[in-house]
């Protein structure tokens, strides 16, 4: 009785675990490799826009031609 009544007082506690580290979304890998959808639903607007002029200045060079 005497060894486990010693043996209560001596357990050492789990080692803890550091926390989770999410991946950023600063810099442009960060932001182009992410899944957050707060990010997603930036970056699609803006590729949308920069294709949206991309497509306009060359519609202004067909007629140059």
């Amino acid at each position: 009785m005497a060894a486990v009544e010693a043996s209560r007082g001596t357990a050492e506690a789990a080692p803890r675990r550091p926390p989770v580290r999410l991946p950023t979304t600063t810099g442009t890998t960060g932001t182009t490799s992410t899944t957050g959808h707060k990010a997603i639903g930036t970056v699609h607007p803006v590729t949308a826009f920069a294709f949206f002029l991309a497509g306009g200045v060359l519609a202004l060079l067909v007629p140059a031609d």
